[in-house]
């Protein structure tokens, strides 16, 4: 497969493909979805029951005045390119089909959901908010709050929850298992700050500055064929940085994962990057 694995741990991108925001779990949230397209959210769990709220119609939704200077350009990460890649890009999670869904159609047509195990496609008719609540999670049920806008630069067409507290588990070793999931590993550890068997960290410090984002590199977990770099990137401009993951792939990225994709004026978020390592 000849896609880009983009994985985030606060949202997912799925190059070429779909484009996805993955969500870690949580009680109560607020999600976007554009009008008049398909939009999935998926769950890490079997729907057991599902209830929505009336759906509250608006004729008009302000657009934000943020001013954005997007970057357009590939930006070259420091030490992430790296190492020999003989793996090609791919996506982990390419939404799926699956077999067995229920549609229902609101009869005041303000939005058509079509439901399967574990997720819920939605086709917005109208402007407006409806709630929904998933039962099924084995903590609490979820409270989710789905907005339909008309501007299409603040929404979402995938969503997918992820429970990383359930994923984290004593067995911290990578063998035996594909490269897909060894880099969605390899992003868990450097998330809650963990070391694989078979791996060593290095802490640094090094600063790089490119256009409008300062990149510092914090530490790198490395093994004999991978390497995960965790970078902090800082919003240095004036205006509003919206990121991106293919931008910062090299013909070396393995994965890449953002936390937060916009950035005001001096924020900062995380990165992780996957890359093979290199051989002296």
């Amino acid at each position: 497969m000849s896609k880009i694995l983009a994985l985030i741990v606060s949202s997912f991108v799925v190059v070429g493909i779909l484009s996805a925001k993955d969500i870690p779990m949580v009680q109560t949230i607020e999600i976007k979805i554009p009008l008049k397209e398909f939009s999935v959210l998926e769950f890490p769990f079997e729907v057991k029951e599902k209830r929505f709220s009336p759906f509250v119609y608006k004729k008009k939704i302000k657009k934000k005045t943020k001013k954005f200077n997007p970057l357009k350009e590939k930006v070259s990460i420091p030490n992430a390119n790296q190492g020999t890649n003989n793996k090609k890009f791919f996506s982990l999670n390419q939404f799926k089909k699956k077999n067995g869904t229920e549609t229902n159609k609101p009869k005041n047509k303000a939005f058509a959901s079509t439901w399967g195990k574990n997720f819920v496609q939605f086709y917005p008719y109208k402007i407006g908010k409806t709630q929904l609540i998933v039962w099924g999670y084995s903590k609490y049920p979820l409270l989710i709050t789905i907005v339909v806008s008309a501007d299409k630069k603040d929404t979402d067409t995938y969503l997918k929850f992820v429970d990383y507290q359930e994923r984290e588990n004593k067995n911290t070793s990578l063998k035996g298992i594909s490269h897909e999931k060894i880099c969605s590993k390899l992003i868990q550890y450097l998330y809650h700050n963990k070391t694989p068997s078979g791996y060593k960290i290095e802490t640094h410090h090094q600063v790089y500055n490119s256009n409008s984002l300062k990149f510092v590199l914090i530490k790198t977990l490395i093994g004999k064929r991978y390497s995960a770099l965790e970078y902090s990137v800082e919003n240095i401009s004036e205006s509003t940085q919206r990121l991106n993951e293919p931008m910062f792939a090299s013909k070396n990225t393995y994965a890449i994962s953002i936390e937060n994709r916009e950035l005001e004026s001096g924020e900062a978020t995380r990165m992780f990057v996957i890359t093979p390592t290199a051989t002296e």
